[in-house]
């Protein structure tokens, strides 16, 4: 079952055996930035699924990389016609 598609906003959550950097920008890093998914190549053998990096992204600033699913998570700004203070519970 896939989450991801080609088009969707994405933010990187997750650095396991990957170096922060421009090319691998952490949410929440000084090098944060938000990718679009440009492509998601099909997986070969579904046994290895972990270790295929099969989604290519191509971030805000500037670089490319590919991850798998668990790296990546969808990005959701926060609506704008919201209040601040109804974002929390008072």
């Amino acid at each position: 079952m896939r989450f991801l598609d080609v088009n969707d906003r994405v933010i990187l959550i997750d650095l396991c055996r990957i170096m922060m950097g421009e090319h691998n920008p952490l949410w929440g890093s000084e090098y944060q930035s938000i990718g679009t998914i440009t492509e998601i190549y099909p997986h070969e053998d579904e046994d290895d699924i972990d270790d295929w990096w099969n989604i290519r992204v191509e971030w805000d600033n500037g670089s490319a990389n590919s991850y798998n699913e668990s790296h990546l998570t969808l990005y959701k700004p926060i609506p704008t016609n919201i209040l601040p203070e109804e974002l929390f519970e008072l």
